[in-house]
């Protein structure tokens, strides 16, 4: 589709395409590949099948459509956790999953109950529980990073006022050597 205004017709035809059940994804294949597009995950986050929901199909909804708007919003925030480094790109499922949780984006419930035993992400299984002892263990791991940075600049501060309480001592001294030198000279 271009970027041409798309007549009242046209976007029924649009809505209509991304409402039917070809624009359901197929979660248990696509929950098995090894890594996603920015794109693929937006749309699967969405339940929608990416090769029916992606950009060039909404895009031109955009102006009249609040579920093309939660697209492209959600598309950006995925683009900016790429550029921000908390995501890879092309994105593992898990790492997609897990960051989703994060931000308090929703996932389709069949994302999580693809069977009794949890989703196959590229091989690996996670379950609700395995999940969130992820994320206990994700947070517990951030906490240690803060206090051994803090510890970390306690250090440098502590380095700093030694180095400086060296130097002055160091002048202190050499002040005194001076002075006892510059009485001597007097004498003469």
């Amino acid at each position: 589709m271009s970027n041409k205004s798309l007549t009242s017709e046209e976007r029924r035809q649009v809505e209509r395409s991304l409402n039917s059940p070809i624009a359901d994804a197929d979660l248990e294949f696509y929950s098995k590949a090894a890594w996603w597009t920015y794109e693929e995950a937006a749309a699967l986050s969405f339940g929608k099948n990416p090769k029916t929901v992606n950009w060039t199909s909404i895009r031109p909804l955009l102006h009249d459509s609040s579920f093309a708007q939660d697209y492209d919003r959600r598309r950006q925030l995925i683009k900016r956790a790429i550029n921000a480094g908390q995501l890879e790109n092309p994105i593992p499922p898990g790492d997609f999953l897990t960051w989703a949780n994060q931000v308090g984006i929703p996932m389709p419930e069949a994302f999580w109950g693809l069977d009794s035993s949890g989703i196959s992400l590229g091989g690996s299984k996670c379950t609700d529980d395995s999940h969130a002892q992820l994320s206990e263990e994700l947070e517990e791991a951030r906490a240690k990073i803060t206090a051994l940075r803090e510890e970390n600049a306690e250090l440098m501060l502590q380095n700093t006022k030694l180095i400086q309480q060296r130097a002055e001592a160091a002048s202190s001294v050499s002040g005194k050597e001076l002075g006892t030198r510059e009485r001597g000279n007097s004498k003469s």
